[in-house]
């Protein structure tokens, strides 16, 4: 709306006679709408993966999605006796604001039901908010939520496409995909879910018309892939370009993933041609070797991360099957082993080793200050000393610090092993094997083990005092 806004505005267009409207079919179309047009940018990650809002104030399409309202529902409750709700579409019980569910409508606009398909009708038509009687619900299959009393559209229930635990809305991955090229054709672009067969984990597909048949295919294809995984970080496993004018939609003009989809897997759409994007790559014929120091640490650690032993300072990490997940673990492996870092979106954005070697070695990265190990003999803080005292001083005090925890085995358990593992615990972190010396505030690291305790009671271990000056803290 923006850019057609922005488009037209030269011609007399005013951005006040337009509006945004929420309808379906179902309902005879109109369900909300507004001329205030307003938009809020929320954090992707917190609405992808816990389905929850929390503004932000940019709009980096890796880490923001922009959402725009369609009104307060609330305000056509008394005119025309509308009532909208955000459901659990799953437990069926009322969301609260700011929680992401399904949308439910009830009016005198709702139609009966699908024709001849009375089971599809009961449960589309006639749904039930857990803890009322009445009245029945529309269940439209959009997503959305309520934030300030107005409602914003998010998705599509059964369209969700959910990679590494992440809820996608595929929007964000057609918009990615329009573009990320002139050649696709803006609103004929559908990303629908698919299970990688070699996997059995879900991953996704992408079908795009162009504007007219080209040559350049394989370009469009890694334009695509690129925009996706920059401003997503999530790779397809499959992308098609599609005959312009063919890419299935619905009677209201939307696209029909589920329909594409099924074209697609029945092997029936107009391609123009297809990118199956590796999972595992071969050696390069244009192979370019490491020629510094830096890349060739980068090279190594790429190989750990994503298994490719022969990738070449100019090849694209995205072209050998970089995953999201594989750019984040290459990104962490350059800041401990190298204490160096840069963002995941920048890894994206350089594409290849020479790249990133270079920009590590102009240190337009951010460097990690060294950690410093402690002495051996350490001085206690101020509020360390304090704590001390007052563990002599007052027994109550001392019991104020004790997190006890008791669990019962269900089954049978090699004590031996689970008293070792406890140990092994307690050697490596020497925190848990420090006494205190009460005369010179000193603290000393001790041989510690696990005590056995089986006659007992829990009561009597949460309320007896730990001595500091030769009990370790466990």
């Amino acid at each position: 709306m923006v850019a057609f806004q922005a488009a037209f505005s030269q011609y007399g267009l005013q951005q006040n006679v337009m509006s945004t409207v929420f309808g379906i079919a179902e309902h005879t179309l109109f369900v909300v709408g507004t001329h205030n047009i307003s938009c809020v940018f929320v954090d992707r990650k917190l609405l992808e993966n816990e389905r929850l809002l929390r503004l932000v104030g940019h709009c980096d399409k890796a880490t923001a999605l922009q959402l725009v309202s369609h009104g307060d529902p609330h305000k056509f409750s008394e005119t025309l006796d509308i009532q909208v709700r955000i459901v659990n579409e799953t437990t069926h019980e009322k969301m609260r604001d700011g929680k992401v569910g399904e949308i439910w409508v009830s009016s005198p606009s709702v139609a009966m039901g699908y024709y001849n398909l009375p089971e599809l009708t009961d449960q589309v038509f006639h749904a039930q908010i857990k803890g009322e009687t009445s009245p029945k619900w529309l269940r439209t299959g959009d997503l959305g939520f309520f934030y300030k009393n107005e409602l914003y559209i998010c998705g599509r229930v059964k369209d969700l496409i959910i990679v590494d635990g992440r809820n996608i809305y595929p929007q964000d991955i057609e918009t990615s995909v329009q573009e990320a090229s002139e050649h696709i054709r803006p609103g004929c672009v559908a990303a629908f879910s698919l299970i990688d067969p070699s996997t059995n984990n879900e991953t996704f597909g992408i079908v795009a018309e162009i504007r007219t048949p080209t040559h350049e295919g394989d370009d469009i294809c890694y334009n695509i892939l690129k925009r996706v995984r920059t401003e997503n970080l999530i790779s397809p496993q499959v992308i098609v370009l599609i005959k312009p004018r063919t890419i299935p939609k619905t009677t209201s003009g939307k696209i029909s993933r589920r329909r594409c989809k099924l074209l697609f897997q029945q092997g029936e759409l107009d391609e123009l041609g297809r990118s199956i994007v590796p999972r595992e790559t071969e050696m390069c014929s244009s192979y370019a070797p490491p020629t510094t120091a830096v890349q060739s640490e980068l090279c190594k650690l790429w190989e750990e991360v994503n298994g490719c032993a022969n990738v070449g300072i100019s090849d694209s990490l995205l072209r050998f099957g970089g995953s999201s997940l594989d750019m984040v673990k290459f990104a962490g492996l350059i800041h401990t082993r190298m204490g160096l870092q840069l963002t995941v979106a920048q890894i994206f954005e350089l594409e290849n080793v020479a790249n990133i070697a270079l920009s590590l070695e102009n240190y337009t990265s951010i460097q990690i200050p060294m950690i410093h190990v402690a002495p051996e003999d350490p001085m206690l803080s101020t509020s360390q000393e304090r704590m001390l005292f007052f563990s002599v001083t007052d027994d109550q005090a001392s019991k104020a610090y004790h997190i006890p925890f008791m669990f019962t085995l269900l089954s049978d358990c090699d004590l031996t092993t689970l008293e070792q593992s406890i140990n092994l615990v307690i050697a490596r972190h020497s925190i848990l094997r420090t006494v205190y010396d009460f005369d010179t505030l000193r603290p000393t690291v001790v041989e510690g083990h696990v005590s056995p305790c089986a006659g007992v009671s829990m009561e009597e271990l949460v309320c007896r005092a730990f001595d500091l000056s030769c009990e370790i803290p466990l």
